[in-house]
């Protein structure tokens, strides 16, 4: 009798234990689906298996950033119903972020009308320049049939067009923040220059620097190469129109 009841008492400890074990592996797919809503599946992974550990990450590396930005945005701001700017807004961000995930990019943020895109880390890219750019060109063809779609509605979104800017170089790549509030992005010149030649552009154009146009073995220019003077920096910088159908 005491051998059968010590049998069923490792049983039933073994039963709590997998139930436990279930409800914790639940618990975390639960918080890894609501992380992922708000930040690149490689952060939320960071954020799960460092703990604590992720508010000292902190580092200087040279990375390719990408920004793109809606041109002529305020047009649609002034003349469209909130929710119908919310839903356009909503199909944008859902095409931008399947085509970086796609590519291996890592959403760093949404910004209004604009987004942040880091290649290189926190996982590491064989080409990072190369698959910004590649992401920069499948982003506007893609957008072209967004807006297309959305101006059979109202044809104010035929004089809307998307700015993509990409930049390399040496940044900081981490949190910023407080121990109540952080946020994990990228800091540095090329981080601004990206955000620049998004902004600059009159239409729908991939916009790169002389650094990212030397690393990549399969991208053409459009054209020549320009010197562009961005708002903010002392020199001018050699800038590529990427061939979006090259």
């Amino acid at each position: 009798d005491i051998e059968l009841v010590s049998i069923l008492a490792k049983l039933t400890v073994t039963a709590i234990e997998n139930l436990r074990l279930s409800r914790q592996r639940q618990e975390n797919a639960r918080i890894r689906t609501l992380f992922e809503q708000y930040v690149s599946p490689e952060v939320a992974r960071m954020l799960l298996d460092q703990g604590d550990a992720m508010m000292e990450l902190g580092t200087i590396q040279t990375l390719t950033v990408l920004f793109a930005d809606i041109r002529n945005y305020t047009l649609l701001v002034q003349n469209l119903s909130l929710p119908d700017l919310r839903e356009f807004l909503d199909a944008f961000f859902e095409m931008f972020t399947r085509v970086v995930y796609d590519h291996k990019g890592t959403l760093d943020k949404f910004m209004g009308d604009g987004a942040l895109v880091i290649f290189g880390a926190p996982c590491e890219h064989e080409n990072p320049a190369e698959a910004a750019v590649n992401t920069g060109k499948e982003t506007v063809h893609r957008f072209r049939s967004l807006r297309q779609r959305y101006a059979q509605r109202n044809e104010l979104f035929l004089d809307i067009g998307l700015g993509i800017g990409i930049s390399s170089g040496e940044m900081f790549i981490g949190n910023l923040g407080s121990r109540e509030r952080f946020d994990y992005t990228v800091v540095g010149p090329d981080v601004n220059s990206a955000q620049r030649l998004a902004s600059g552009t009159d239409g729908d154009k991939v916009l790169c620097t002389d650094l990212v146009r030397r690393a990549c073995r399969r991208i053409t220019p459009r054209s020549p190469a320009a010197t562009m003077q961005l708002k903010g920096f002392a020199e001018p910088i050699i800038v590529h129109e990427v061939e979006l159908d090259g």
